[in-house]
């Protein structure tokens, strides 16, 4: 369990004088934001940002962020998608006083008629079924609450599996925000306390610009965390992983 005397590799801040001072929704989202960029870190080149929710003051206020834009727009229910979205949604339905429904992928157990959607390519290359229970009836307003937002294809399928219900989706709230403007446009309203630049990089990232440049020298075996652009997409990064090895491979177009 962590606590403020023990905590090794982040400083904290005093979350607790900043929930006093608030007494707008500007200083709400505001105290938020410096909460989540304060908590949040790289770790082993990975996002890590599990120790927001750690701390319970940061916890209450990014909470109070992400449902403040939504408390007079009459939202009934609130889905979130596994696995930290039913953290963050559970938590933002109880704020608001309203029911959540779970979004789940293929795997997971979960019974009773449902609804499914298939998901486009996330940013880890992968496509994921998304199952939702068919609870929703077209007396719901329904609002998505998930952590982060980068190519928004788990959000789009969430948005067809609430509108398959005949339920009105009325948009998504998020703690980082990635997506490009058509993305966002496409999921109706999208407030967001932090964006992509000020989370800053990855120190294991490697900026670089298609696969046929070189690769820094890290090791066979080492698992090379790099960002790269394609070319036919060149407004949004994405992030990847190669071994050395496969990746000089792949360059010379030799199999692996």
């Amino acid at each position: 369990m962590l606590t403020r005397s023990r905590r090794p590799l982040h400083g904290w801040r005093n979350t607790t004088s900043l929930l006093q001072r608030c007494t707008s929704v500007g200083d709400v989202t505001e105290s938020a934001r410096r909460a989540v960029l304060d908590h949040f870190g790289w770790e082993g080149g990975h996002a890590d940002i599990w120790r927001v929710f750690a701390d319970a003051d940061a916890f209450r206020l990014v909470v109070d962020a992400l449902v403040e834009p939504w408390r007079s727009t009459h939202i009934t229910r609130i889905v979130g998608i596994e696995s930290r979205g039913f953290l963050l949604g559970g938590a933002c339905a109880a704020a608001l006083g309203v029911g959540f429904v779970a979004i789940r992928k293929e795997a997971g157990l979960l019974p009773g008629p449902k609804a499914t959607a298939q998901a486009g390519q996330d940013y880890r290359g992968e496509h994921h079924r998304l199952r939702m229970q068919r609870i929703l009836d077209p007396s719901d307003r329904v609002l998505l609450v998930d952590d982060w937002a980068e190519r928004g294809s788990q959000s789009l399928a969430a948005k067809e599996l609430v509108e398959a219900c005949g339920a009105q989706f009325a948009g998504v709230t998020v703690i980082v925000d990635e997506l490009t403007t058509r993305t966002r446009s496409a999921l109706q309203r999208l407030p967001s306390l932090v964006t992509a630049d000020e989370r800053g990089p990855s120190k294991d990232s490697q900026p670089w610009g298609c696969p046929e440049e070189a690769l820094p020298e890290r090791g066979d075996d080492q698992l090379s965390r790099i960002r790269c652009r394609s070319r036919a997409k060149p407004a949004r990064p994405y992030i990847c992983r190669f071994s050395t090895e496969q990746a000089t491979a792949q360059r010379r177009g030799v199999a692996v």
